[in-house]
């Protein structure tokens, strides 16, 4: 399961144009760290020093970017050839991670895209023998695109930054575990198109009983702005247009009654808007990605009611007719039971 650390608060009690705030906001100054567990990646916070910086064939190099590792450079890996490119590696050099069965292995990375590439992470928890467990992330959709018995946990960061932080409990007798984190192809299992580019920094493997990554505002959500983004009904009037982006409406439903001899049903499709100025789709891709997390498959409640399941059908980025502002499409399906 993917851990939900933000949400929308769609206050149904309340006859408000506005239905609330994405997010938790706070001081946005600081840094993401692993304090009170052992990070078992070679040089966390220096990528020149990870395995496909290393061993790899593909580009790398170090960059002087902002970033929120508290370090002033990141790592920019290009991928270059047909081979699966492995960024982070415990198991070149040898740092295996000793571990028992039902104990919970972590990795973690904070990336940032470079460019439009269908482009995954790859995260793989493998054991001496080199069975292992996948879970890989469209950095694009920041949707999960397939994977194993993990649970994540997907925070926006300032900069443009997201921390991914994916966890696995061990489900086997070997005692020695192994974590990869890859560059991969999102629309195919395979390696990441050639020409595939992202920064990243701040790579964490290790055990850990909670998730391993702290950050200095408390683990609080930002947008590119770093200020709430306010969720609407209907948009009051704004007086300076370019600085009231971004913002989130709720748009169309349409409401299907599907009751049976026993119970009493409805189906039910909605629409969320994005609406961004931000030059990039990166900003309305990172909002409907906490959109995704708030409400995919997550548990409603609201009385006289059962909401029997909650996922997304669809979501799509487009440029809107003005020329300049960027809106995000997402459709979800509810299916609900009147109590």
């Amino acid at each position: 399961m993917t851990e939900k650390i933000t949400f929308i608060e769609l206050d149904l009690n309340r006859c408000s144009n506005r239905y609330g705030v994405v997010g938790d906001y706070a001081d946005p100054e600081g840094d993401v760290s692993y304090p009170n567990v052992t990070n078992y990646m070679p040089s966390p916070f220096d990528p020149s020093g990870w395995y496909g910086a290393i061993y790899e064939g593909d580009i790398y190099e170090s960059v002087t970017l902002p970033n929120p590792s508290g370090q002033s450079f990141v790592g920019r890996f290009e991928q270059v050839g047909t081979d699966q490119l492995i960024m982070a590696d415990t198991q070149t050099p040898n740092n295996s991670i000793p571990i028992l069965n039902g104990e919970k292995a972590c990795l973690a990375i904070i990336y940032k895209a470079v460019n439009t590439n269908p482009l995954a992470l790859r995260f793989r928890f493998a054991d001496s023998q080199g069975l292992g467990q996948d879970w890989r992330y469209d950095i694009q959709s920041g949707l999960p695109i397939g994977g194993g018995t993990t649970e994540q946990r997907i925070t926006s960061l300032e900069f443009g930054f997201t921390l991914l932080e994916v966890s696995f409990i061990w489900d086997r007798d070997d005692s020695e575990a192994y974590g990869q984190i890859f560059m991969w192809d999102s629309q195919v299992s395979g390696a990441a198109p050639i020409g595939s580019q992202i920064y990243v920094q701040a790579a964490f493997f290790g055990k850990a009983d909670d998730w391993p990554a702290q950050y200095y505002a408390g683990g609080a959500l930002f947008n590119n702005s770093l200020a709430p983004i306010p969720v609407y009904d209907a948009v009051p009037q704004l007086d300076q247009p370019d600085t009231d982006f971004p913002y989130v409406t709720i748009g169309e439903d349409v409401h299907t009654t599907i009751d049976t001899d026993t119970e009493l049903m409805n189906s039910v499709s909605i629409t969320v808007h994005v609406w961004s100025r931000y030059n990039g789709r990166s900003e309305t891709k990172n909002i409907q990605g906490l959109i995704y997390n708030a409400l995919h498959r997550a548990n409603l409640t609201y009385a006289g009611y059962k909401f029997v399941t909650i996922t997304q059908a669809q979501s799509q980025t487009m440029m809107d007719a003005d020329g300049h502002t960027r809106h995000g499409v997402q459709t979800f399906n509810l299916m609900i039971e009147e109590l």
